[in-house]
């Protein structure tokens, strides 16, 4: 019984975003985050600096079965988002100006939707993530091609 509780538990607090933790407290980490990238690779904020971050994929135990989702603690650590399948970018322009983050991210059909649920409202995790534009991920290439960040 008890697995059974904690299994209902563990579904219905999947999506959640953790608006527990202030968006303050986000941007702070993330800037921390870019200051401690920059002092590492020597620089001094004299040019763009581009950091990709990846989030959990959904897995299956079986072909319809899904496993129970964790999303990556780093990821959510700096964005606060607990979807599956998403990407954040974050460009820290050069001369000090505000972080411009990037939130990559699927929407879902109305048969997602019906049986696993509705996901947070963009302004719910734009709120919480801060970002300054959402995008699917199929567009991640062209973003990257604009940020120079795969090279070809």
């Amino acid at each position: 019984m008890k697995m059974l509780q904690r299994r209902l538990s563990l579904a219905s607090t999947a999506y959640r975003t953790a608006e527990r933790i202030s968006a303050e407290e986000y941007a702070g980490r993330r800037q921390r985050l870019v200051e401690s990238v920059r002092k590492a690779a020597g620089q001094a904020g004299d040019r763009d600096l581009v950091v990709l971050l990846k989030g959990a994929k959904r897995s299956y135990i079986a072909p319809d079965v899904p496993g129970i989702y964790r999303q990556c603690s780093h990821f959510r650590y700096l964005s606060g988002v607990t979807i599956p399948n998403c990407y954040y970018l974050i460009h820290a322009p050069k001369g000090g100006r505000p972080l411009q983050p990037i939130l990559f991210m699927d929407k879902r059909s109305a048969y997602d939707e019906l049986w696993e649920g509705t996901l947070p409202g963009e302004s719910t995790l734009e709120r919480t993530a801060g970002f300054v534009d959402l995008i699917p991920t199929k567009k991640i290439p062209e973003v990257s091609m604009v940020f120079n960040l795969f090279h070809v």
